[in-house]
Order: C-alpha cells, then structure tokens, then sequence
C-alpha cells in the first residue's frame, strides 16, 4: 500500500513555518502530516504592523482542521523549540483545534524528552555551576523578553530584547505539546548511532509506503564532533 498522491502546503505564517503534507492513498482515504507551527514574535510588516498575530494562526489552524476533515492526522513532527517553529501551539484555541483532530503521533527530538535528566546529552561541562548559570541566563532572558520597556528605550536594547525571546523555552507550546502528547502516541527521537539499524517511527505506522529518515539530532556520545561545533565553519 503506497499513497498515489502527495500535497504539500506550507503556510504563511509571517517569520515561521507549518507544513502540511496529505499523503492520498485512494477514495476516502487520505492521510495527514502536521511539521511545526509557528512564528517569531516582534516581527513587523514594512508598513510598521505586526506580520501576523493569534488570530491568524488560529485561522490558519481552522484552514488544516479542514483539510484534514475526516482524515487522519497520522502525526505532528515538531523540528526543534525555537518559537518560529511551535510557539503556535501555546495559543489556547490552536491547541483545541489541532487536539480535535486526534493527531496519532507527536514527533520530537530527544532533547525535549520531559523526564530527561538535565545533564542526559552529556555537555561539554556538566557540573553544577554550569547548569546554575544555564538557568540564570533563563530566567534573565525571560525578564528581557517578557518586562522589556526599559530596553526598549534604545535599539541596542531592542536587539537585546530579539535575542532575548529566540533563547526562550516557549513553556506554554511545549506544555500544550506534552498536553498534545499525552492523548497520542509521544517519541523522542535521536539520529541512529554508526552501525545501527535506521531508527524507527510510529508515524510510519500509519502512512504505509512512506520513508522517514531521523536524520537528526544525534547524541553526543554517538557524534563527539557535536560537542565543539561552531558557530561559523567554512
């Protein structure tokens, strides 16, 4: 059984992505793949405007509720937790929509693992200190972001403020996404280690004929180079 048909939308949802792929595998039978959902905050039109807003996302969260119709949601692949990619998903009424439609799998890296031990990934230093000041630099970051008028009085602190919200953890999509999760099947899911077999998906359950390859991320104790890359690299 191979899908006959492949659609592929991608929304505009200003600086951000969602993807809808409609796999159709004959009369009546189509089946659906949902691949992030958001947009960077702060982002404005020429005209000064904001790009978009809630009430876009939730419309275009009404546009894949219909597409998808009586069809099968057969997963959610959510990329990374930077907010162009999921903060969507913390937007209460987008959250019920795409809940209603029963998605079967909600695909996310390894990293976003809930009952993960902090030091799991093995970092370059992984003593208390470190993590201490990993979390400090939370905490300042959602001050910048969230009280954020006494920077915004110059652009250096309007920079600081943009750097600020793309460091955020986006709690409320990655708890709807738990929330998500939690109804449906949830994998956590790294690149394969050298010599093993390619690593599997319960999303490939339900779209027969269909390849996924996990191209990433690995661990670091299966790809050490990980541990010293850099920002720049010819």
């Amino acid at each position: 059984m191979t899908p006959t048909e492949v659609a592929v939308r991608m929304y505009q949802v200003g600086f951000g992505d969602c993807f809808l792929l409609s796999f159709t595998y004959g009369p009546g039978d189509v089946r659906h793949l949902l691949i992030d959902f958001g947009q960077k905050s702060g982002v404005k039109r020429r005209d000064g405007g904001p790009a978009m807003g809630d009430k876009a996302l939730i419309a275009v969260a009404e546009d894949i509720r219909g597409r998808v119709g009586d069809g099968l949601l057969a997963g959610i692949v959510v990329s990374h937790r930077h907010e162009d990619h999921l903060s969507a998903f913390g937007i209460p009424k987008v959250e019920e929509i795409i809940s209603s439609l029963h998605p079967q799998v909600v695909l996310r890296p390894w990293t976003e693992r809930p009952e993960a031990a902090r030091d799991e990934g093995k970092p370059t230093r992984t003593e208390g200190r470190y993590l201490a000041g990993l979390a400090a630099a939370t905490g300042m970051a959602e001050q910048l972001a969230v009280h954020r008028f006494a920077a915004e009085r110059s652009v250096a602190g309007q920079a600081l403020i943009g750097a600020a919200r793309s460091e955020l953890p986006n709690g409320p999509a990655i708890r709807a996404l738990e929330r998500i999760g939690d109804a449906a099947t949830a994998e956590y899911l790294a690149a394969r280690r050298p010599g093993e077999p390619e690593v599997s998906t319960a999303i490939a359950d339900h779209l027969p004929g269909v390849t996924i390859d996990i191209l990433g991320p690995p661990r670091p104790d299966a790809w050490p180079p990980i541990r010293g890359q850099r920002e720049d690299d010819p």
